[in-house]
């Protein structure tokens, strides 16, 4: 959906029409889901198995670099077009161009509404049931790694989700983080090299919690405040965080009109299940992924029709728009959260996160552990029909609203 979005834009540059705010969005989304990729690794196959000794920039991150500098160089040539990209760019030098871009872009744009987040408060061990201080070690180690390494450069560094809120399903709940980077983190691409190592390495800390968890940590910047999609995260989720760098502060959000990207990722969500077929669905990866963009539709149907609500109540307002029948996968996708066995990383993977976190989880998560993981009683024929025939049905709905 996103290469559509910019051929759309080439297309209105080749025939010398006036650029839209959806220029704009488009490359405000597209540096979020570089500058994310970037700080969490983004390395190319080969660079993912030999890390440390290879840290290069996937192929992937070197085409959105490509789009974002094509777009720029034609919005404001003095600042952008001297911008090259080189075939085998290195990561420095990415993250030169990242300090160039997000220094120079201007993200301002026309607000619909404001919310604060008011100060949180800190993650500890102590709100939590001892029983599982062991099990939660891994978010003390994240906190640690932040107050020694990350604090600096941090407007504030967060938990949120089931274990902010001490609703977290043992086996099934992953890890969410939000880190929001102050605008001084820019000044130097050295700033970004140290913070995407100390992030890496703390993949290993969400592996031990989550053997199938899927992402590292998300970042935001300050210059997204002032502009501010809630398809990053809803600042009411946000709201409910606990802090892990402690002194937590209040912040600001100007919030953008984000129906159309909650629209994107809806379709990009339409298109990943119309491909799925049960066999990928045999392999624990695949059908947690499944299940967890099951649970994310309701959030972001709602998004998409101009609602922002906080994850975990979405479920209840986005049903009312279907019937029994159609809403019948999600109610699945939730009964699975509450049954999922699957036991954490084996000894050896954990050794292994230690040198290089991703090969390790990627392992564990594809391989090990299947015959454990995949319960008998999942109904992969309602997964993918089911999901199906809701997003048509919300795809259907959202377009006729439009």
């Amino acid at each position: 959906m996103k290469l559509h979005d910019f051929q759309l834009i080439r297309e209105k540059i080749e025939r010398n029409e006036e650029l839209s705010a959806d220029a704009v969005t488009f490359i405000q989304n597209e540096l979020h889901d570089l500058l994310n990729s970037f700080l969490n690794g983004g390395f190319s196959g080969k660079g993912f198995i030999l890390y440390p000794l290879i840290k290069d920039v996937s192929a992937e991150n070197r085409k959105r670099l490509s789009n974002i500098i094509f777009l720029l160089s034609h919005i404001d040539s003095k600042r952008f077009s001297h911008l090259k990209l080189n075939k085998n760019i290195s990561r420095a030098k990415l993250a030169e161009a990242l300090c160039h871009i997000y220094k120079n872009f201007e993200f301002g744009g026309k607000a619909v509404s404001s919310k604060n987040k008011k100060p949180v408060k800190d993650f500890l061990l102590e709100d939590y049931r001892r029983e599982d201080w062991d099990y939660l070690k891994p978010i003390e180690s994240i906190k640690e790694a932040a107050e020694s390494h990350i604090k600096e450069y941090a407007l504030g560094f967060y938990i949120h989700g089931s274990f902010a809120t001490n609703d977290y399903i043992k086996g099934w709940s992953d890890v969410d983080t939000m880190l929001v980077l102050k605008e001084s983190a820019f000044d130097d691409s050295k700033n970004l090299l140290r913070i995407s190592d100390v992030l890496y390495s703390l993949r290993k800390e969400y592996l031990h919690i989550d053997a199938l968890q899927h992402h590292g940590t998300m970042v935001i910047t300050e210059y997204d405040l002032d502009f501010y999609p809630e398809t990053f995260l809803p600042v009411d989720a946000l709201s409910c965080s606990k802090s892990l760098l402690g002194h937590d502060k209040s912040i600001r959000f100007r919030i953008r009109n984000s129906q159309q990207d909650a629209f994107s990722k809806l379709s990009w969500i339409n298109s990943y299940f119309n491909g799925l077929d049960e066999k990928k669905l045999k392999n624990p990866y695949e059908m947690k992924f499944a299940v967890s963009l099951i649970t994310l539709f309701p959030s972001l149907y709602l998004q998409a029709k101009g609602k922002s609500v906080y994850k975990k109540y979405s479920f209840a307002i986005a049903e009312k728009d279907f019937s029994d029948s159609e809403w019948k996968a999600v109610k699945h996708a939730e009964s699975i959260r509450g049954n999922w066995k699957l036991d954490g990383a084996v000894p050896f993977l954990k050794l292994m996160s230690k040198i290089n976190p991703v090969p390790a989880y990627l392992l564990n998560s594809r391989y090990l552990g299947m015959a454990k993981a995949i319960n008998e009683s999942i109904d992969k024929k309602l997964i993918i029909n089911g999901m199906r025939g809701l997003m048509q049905k919300a795809m259907q709905k959202l377009k006729a609203e439009k």
